[in-house]
């Protein structure tokens, strides 16, 4: 038997707002997080500190996303090759 709408509707918003506090306070999310706001403060303070211009601003911006995917890349390809030599070892 089908509930009624209004319960459908709770049940799914308890089920959405559950999944965005797991984000959260997931490592992943707090990582979100702390680099929204470092570009945040890059953006606004970026002229306070010689970042006058919007290209610079801009350009600084994308080396640091590039900096960070490089760093997440590079712990995907160690947790990868640990995670055969594990299995490797598992099976001997």
């Amino acid at each position: 038997m089908i509930g009624s709408p209004q319960s459908l509707w709770s049940t799914l918003f308890a089920k959405v707002l559950n999944g965005v506090r797991n984000f959260f306070v997931s490592r992943g999310g707090i990582v979100f997080v702390v680099l929204l706001f470092i570009f945040l403060l890059i953006w606004i303070a970026g002229p306070l500190i010689g970042l006058k211009s919007v290209s610079a601003r801009v350009w600084v911006l994308l080396a640091l996303t590039l900096i960070v995917l490089a760093v997440l890349l590079a712990k995907w390809v160690i947790d990868r090759r640990r995670g055969k030599q594990l299995q490797r070892d598992i099976e001997e």
